[in-house]
């Protein structure tokens, strides 16, 4: 089981390791929000206030979303 602690230490890990974001980055979320390697993920955009996008649920389409966002 995952702990907000155990979150909260991987995000504060993300940038020990050069793992770094800026406001200006966006993010398209494919992957399930359910998915642990996502919410980090999002998780770590949101805290430097970066964009995220989602793609519409078609893989196919995966191309276009990516030219909207």
């Amino acid at each position: 089981m995952l702990t907000q602690n155990n979150v909260l230490s991987t995000l504060g890990s993300l940038q020990s390791y050069d793992f770094h974001f800026l406001s200006s980055d966006v993010h398209l979320s494919y992957l399930p929000l359910a998915h642990i390697f996502e919410r980090l993920i999002s998780y770590y955009i949101i805290l430097v206030g970066g964009y995220i996008g989602y793609f519409n649920g078609d893989v196919l389409k995966l191309k276009q979303d990516l030219q909207d966002l």
